[in-house]
């Protein structure tokens, strides 16, 4: 153990107090691993007796506090052994302390590192010699400034009960996880199992390592980050001046141009909305005739039923009956509204000027009803997806795997991935680096989710509630069904079952106990049924639902209605994509994905395409489960049992 301390000639910063700049006076630990004297803490404490939290002056973290007392914290022991290594270095102007009880004062010259006490020359030689300090090591000033016995020093020093001051705490009380002295093991802990410090100081010392190698990568990453921003700043900074070299070179061309497809965009969007109105009009003539035709009928009827004779009544049957027999056939119109609003978004900029169309018109999404922002932000507050740039490939087959892995569920729950390979009847445990971690086995399922110490898994049958231990918590059965009953979280503390059969969204907590039901809104297509396949939840709690049975993700509130509805192309309801996992991240950006494409799609909280990625250009066949970390990562699984994460860049 090495104890040499650093920069002899002054007090290194890391033994002097940030609060009074001096050496360090029985520093007290904080959560955050700096110190504070104690008397420089309890000051702290003292003037803010009413609150229930500080901050630390070094790195200004806040930390709780409950008694307002400074040994409510713990002492920094390694930081005094520090200290008395300094202090033995720094003897020079010491006077001995055998003399000083003589009322002398006399240079001391050597330091007896057993006692602590500083002695000059002849009291040094004679503390040599008597019977109960012969073993004592006694060393020069001299020797002790220079560092050569700093590990002598830290070896002596012990630590002390502060219930039995003169005794040692030499073991450890495993009943109670804390440190005790000989008159502890034969007081209080006398029938605790306890073991000299040396047994179980390997123990700790590994743990500690464990997690400190952990964090060594994610510190070497956080390391790589910063070169790699340094080198694109760089670049950023070489690139600058041609980029405005091209702008201002190329501005007054494409002004010119803009103008002229301003003027042809308008005339475009003009004539789209004339013609969206005229085909609503006539919608709505055809809704007036019959709405008039089937009124008259209705109302003519009545009044003669209620005022009628019985013989006109008798009369008159045949062809009343008759009348309303023929309106009560007749087909409904088309009672459903719908107009493609117009939209105008910006091409991408290739070749050169004159070749470029800076704008292109499509009617939009269908049916815009509403958004998931939050209430009080604006569309322009969201952070809009840039890029997904390929990170790490995740390749989940296992040595004891009997066949190919097939992927039918992912998520993270406290950076861990979890992975329902349905095949292998096995959930698999990835850290986000991609290495293994555990295997729950003989779990077939078709979704998973979860949240703390629980996960939920689901198949035709049932929901099944259970800890990472395998041991099963609670089963929710459910109507058996060809179909799966997918699943997600809300609000971090419930789980959310889709049940499609039912149309309601199920709400269940850790424990299995059913605490709300929210409708599902039905489909507005005819002959269209819902078949919820993939869920998840936005921030505000609105469901985001990858549905399989009107071939289209939908937003849907709490309260049954739908938020929008996203089919890929305009009025289009054929197989021309297949919608698969979704997922939201911390600025409710919805991300899909297209199985049939093999994209990955990104609307915000509107509803608008914002980014579309291709994943085969990866080597991502057939995306499937789609998973975020909340943090910017997403995870993507597709064939072959690959999971690929991606970093979400934003602008």
């Amino acid at each position: 153990m090495s104890g040499a301390v650093e920069n002899p000639d002054s007090p290194p910063g890391d033994i002097v107090c940030g609060v009074c700049n001096k050496v360090f006076q029985k520093p007290r630990l904080l959560p955050c691993l700096h110190s504070m004297c104690s008397e420089c803490l309890q000051r702290i404490l003292d003037t803010n007796k009413t609150a229930d939290t500080i901050e630390c002056p070094t790195c200004e973290e806040t930390i709780e506090i409950s008694a307002h007392d400074a040994r409510e914290f713990p002492s920094n022991e390694y930081l005094i052994t520090i200290i008395d290594v300094y202090f033995s270095r720094h003897g020079g102007d010491k006077q001995c302390a055998i003399c000083d009880l003589r009322s002398k004062k006399i240079q001391a010259k050597f330091k007896c590192v057993d006692c602590e006490d500083f002695l000059c020359e002849s009291c040094g030689g004679a503390h040599s010699s008597t019977r109960m300090t012969i073993e004592h090591k006694v060393l020069s000033l001299d020797e002790l400034a220079r560092g050569s016995h700093d590990d002598i020093i830290r070896d002596k020093r012990t630590m002390h009960c502060e219930h039995h001051v003169k005794e040692v705490l030499d073991h450890y009380c495993k009943s109670c996880n804390v440190l005790v002295c000989r008159e502890c093991r034969l007081g209080d802990h006398f029938d605790h199992s306890a073991v000299p410090v040396t047994e179980v100081d390997e123990s700790k010392r590994g743990k500690i390592s464990d997690i400190i190698s952990r964090l060594d990568i994610k510190i070497k990453d956080l390391f790589d980050v910063d070169v790699e921003s340094e080198t694109v700043v760089r670049e950023l900074d070489k690139s600058e001046q041609t980029a405005i070299n091209e702008v201002e070179h190329t501005s007054k061309q494409l002004q010119e141009r803009i103008e002229k497809e301003k003027t042809e965009l308008i005339d475009t969007v003009k004539k789209h909305v004339s013609n969206e109105k005229e085909r609503l009009n006539g919608q709505k003539d055809d809704i007036n005739k019959r709405h008039a035709l089937l009124t008259y009928g209705s109302e003519f009827c009545s009044r003669v039923t209620e005022n009628g004779k019985e013989a006109e009544i008798i009369y008159m049957e045949p062809e009343l009956s008759g009348r309303l027999r023929y309106l009560d056939r007749l087909p409904q119109p088309n009672t459903i509204i719908r107009c493609q609003f117009p939209e105008v978004k910006l091409r991408n900029l290739y070749g050169n000027v004159n070749n470029i169309k800076f704008f292109e018109f499509t009617p939009g999404t269908t049916s815009t009803v509403a958004s998931i922002l939050p209430p009080g932000v604006e569309e322009s507050d969201i952070p809009k997806v840039l890029s997904l740039n390929l990170k790490r490939r995740i390749n989940v087959f296992l040595s004891d795997d009997e066949t190919s892995p097939k992927i039918t569920g992912l998520c993270v729950i406290k950076n861990e991935i979890y992975v329902s390979d349905y095949a292998n009847r096995k959930i698999k445990i990835f850290s986000l680096k991609g290495e293994h971690i555990d295997t729950l086995h003989n779990i077939a399922a078709f979704s998973i989710t979860g949240f703390d110490d629980v996960i939920a898994v689901s198949d035709h049958f049932a929901v099944t509630i259970l800890s990472k231990d395998e041991s099963i918590k609670y089963r929710v059965d459910l109507q058996s069904t060809s179909a799966s009953y997918p699943l997600t979280t809300m609000h971090g503390n419930t789980f959310v079952v889709a049940n499609s059969k039912n149309h309601i969204y199920m709400v269940y907590d850790k424990h299995g106990t059913n605490v709300e039901n929210h409708k599902m809104a039905r489909s507005t297509r005819k002959s269209f049924s819902r078949a919820v396949t993939y869920l998840t939840t936005t921030s505000t709690g609105d469901f985001v639902a990858s549905d399989w049975g009107t071939n289209a993700v939908v937003v849907m509130g709490t309260n049954g209605k739908i938020k929008f509805e996203y089919t890929a192309k305009p009025l289009s309801y054929t197989k021309d994509w297949s919608p698969g996992g979704v997922c939201v991240d911390i600025h409710d950006n919805v991300f899909l994905v297209d199985q049939r494409q093999g994209n990955v799609t990104v609307l915000n909280p509107t509803g608008k395409v914002v980014h579309r990625h291709n994943t085969k250009k990866d080597g991502l066949e057939r995306p499937v489960n789609i998973t975020t970390d909340h943090n910017s990562y997403i995870y993507v699984s597709g064939k072959g049992g690959l999971i690929h994460a991606y970093l979400t860049e934003y602008i």
